[in-house]
C-alpha cells in the first residue's frame, strides 16, 4: 500500500494533461467528467476493502512519510552485495529478470509514439500512459532501492501501456498482431521456464535449511548460547511449527556491509547463508572473522536454494 499516494498523484497529473475527456475550462465553468467521482469512489471503496487499517489509523499517509525519509537498504545485486544499490542496478534487474517484458513494452511503445508522431494525431491516451510511464520509472529510480521487487509497479505499468498500444503500434493488420500476441506470450513463459530452472539463478529469498536445521543439527540448538541468526523469524517459525524449543539467546544478524558492524565476543554460533558468507565485502566481521576463522559445524544445500551454514566459534586453547 505504500504506492497508493504516489499512484494517486500520477493519476492527477495524467488526467490533468491528457485533454477534455476528463477535465475542461472555459471561460465561466470549469467541467469534470462524471467518471472521475466514481473512479475516485470505486478507489476509495477497494483500498477500504482491502486494507481497512490503512484508512482508519491513516497508515497510507504515515507509510507515505516514512518511506520518504527511509535510509538506503543494503541489497544483494549479482555476486555482491551493496550498502547502498547504484541505480544502474535498475537496468540489470529488468534485463536479467524481465528481459521479454523491457525489450517487448520498449518497442511496442515507441512504435505507437512515433506513428502518432508522424501522423499528427498525438492523442489524450498517448499523453495519459506517458505520464504514468514517465512517473512510476522516475519514482523507481529516486527511490531506496530494495531489490528487484521495487520495480513491480513500474513493469506493471509498462505492461499495461503496451497492452493499450499494441493495435495501434502493429496497424490494422490482424494476422501481424495474432503472429505477435502468441509470440508475447510464448517468450513470457519461456523466460519464467529459464529462470526457475536455471542452476546459476537463485532469488535473494530462497535461503532454505532452516527447518532441516531442526531436525539435524545434533542438540546445539538446545545449548543455552547467545547466537546471531539471518532469518531469525523464519527459524522461529519452523520451530514453532514442529514444537522445538531453542535454547538460543539469538539476535538478527545486522544487514550490513559495514567493517564495524557487530559482532560480540560472547556469541557462540552464527547461522548465515551462502551469499553472506561469500558474498559480503571482506572486510565485514560474517567474512573477515566468521567465515575465515569459525568452524563450520552444520550445512545445508540444496540446487534450488542458497546455502546455509551453521558456523561455531572455536574455543580458546587452555
Amino acid at each position: 500500500m505504500t504506492y497508493v499516494i504516489p499512484a494517486a498523484l500520477c493519476w492527477v497529473m495524467a488526467v490533468s494533461l491528457s485533454g477534455s475527456g476528463w477535465l475542461a475550462w472555459d471561460r465561466r465553468h470549469f467541467k469534470i467528467s462524471w467518471t472521475l467521482p466514481v473512479l475516485v469512489a470505486t478507489g476509495a471503496s477497494v483500498l477500504m476493502l482491502f486494507w481497512p487499517p490503512g484508512v482508519r489509523h491513516i497508515m497510507v499517509i504515515k507509510d507515505f512519510l516514512a518511506y520518504l525519509h527511509y535510509p538506503s537498504h543494503t541489497t544483494l545485486l549479482g555476486d555482491a552485495i551493496f550498502e547502498v544499490a547504484p541505480r544502474s542496478a535498475v537496468i540489470s534487474w529488468l534485463a536479467n529478470l524481465d528481459s521479454p517484458i523491457l525489450a517487448v513494452s520498449s518497442l511496442i511503445i515507441l512504435a505507437a509514439v512515433w506513428k502518432g508522431y508522424l501522423s499528427g494525431r498525438v492523442t489524450s491516451t498517448h499523453i495519459y500512459l506517458t505520464v504514468f510511464l514517465v512517473f512510476f520509472l522516475v519514482t523507481a529510480l529516486a527511490a531506496h532501492l530494495a531489490g528487484a521487487r521495487n520495480l513491480l509497479q513500474c513493469v506493471g505499468v509498462m505492461c499495461l501501456a503496451s497492452g493499450a498500444l499494441f493495435d495501434e503500434a502493429l496497424g490494422d493488420n490482424p494476422k501481424l498482431i495474432r503472429i505477435g500476441s502468441v509470440a508475447i506470450a510464448l517468450l513470457a513463459a519461456l523466460n519464467l521456464i529459464w529462470l526457475s530452472s536455471s542452476s546459476s539463478y537463485r532469488p535473494y529469498f530462497a535461503a532454505g535449511g532452516y527447518r532441516s536445521l531442526l531436525q539435524e543439527d545434533g542438540g546445539r540448538i538446545h545449548e543455552s548460547a547467545k547466537a546471531i541468526v539471518y532469518g531469525l523469524p523464519i527459524l522461529n517459525f519452523y520451530a514453532h511449527q514442529s514444537g522445538t524449543p531453542i535454547g538460543w539467546d539469538a539476535r538478527e544478524m545486522p544487514w550490513t556491509t559495514r567493517a564495524n558492524a557487530p559482532l560480540p565476543a560472547d556469541v557462540k554460533y552464527v547461522l548465515i547463508p551462502e551469499f553472506v558468507f561469500k558474498n559480503m565485502p571482506p572486510e565485514q566481521p560474517m567474512r573477515r572473522v566468521v567465515a575465515q576463522h569459525w568452524k563450520v559445524v552444520w550445512s545445508n544445500k540444496t540446487h534450488d536454494a542458497w546455502e546455509l551454514g551453521l558456523y561455531e566459534k572455536p574455543q580458546p586453547m587452555p
